[in-house]
């Protein structure tokens, strides 16, 4: 597991923040999950105690949310991704498209596209567009 979390951190400070296009950045951090999953089962383990925090040191940890808040204010910035995505939101997300792929889906990156469209900047969006309350 801390293989994959040290891998999950060089791509992003490797590949993610050097991509011009922010939006495409965090297209492909996020496909990363997929494709990390698609070759290592236990990935969505990984992705999960990330999110805890509870197998990892609070440094890495605190690395993890700096690189990924820098993908998000760089995207947010350009206008491609919505202003109320957090970076406490994202790990979730991949948590979800992990268990899709271990799920065995085969064509998980259309569940992908379902996600990224949703993270795209709407005049009106979340819950409350919907009708719906928040917890």
């Amino acid at each position: 597991m801390e293989h994959c979390f040290q891998q999950t951190l060089d791509f992003l400070r490797n590949e993610v923040l050097p991509d011009p296009d922010p939006w495409k950045g965090l297209a492909r951090s996020l496909e990363f999950c997929g494709i990390m999953q698609e070759h290592d089962r236990g990935y969505a383990d990984t992705v999960t105690a990330m999110v805890g925090g509870s197998t990892f040191d609070a440094k890495a940890i605190a690395e993890l949310n700096e690189l990924t808040g820098k993908v998000l204010e760089r995207a947010q910035a350009e206008g491609s991704v919505r202003k109320d995505l957090t970076v406490a939101d994202v790990s979730p997300l991949c948590i979800g498209l992990c268990h899709v792929v271990q799920a065995g889906v085969t064509n998980w990156r259309r569940y992908l596209g379902i996600i990224l469209d949703g993270l795209r900047p709407r005049p009106e969006h979340g819950c409350q567009a919907l009708g719906l309350t928040e917890s």
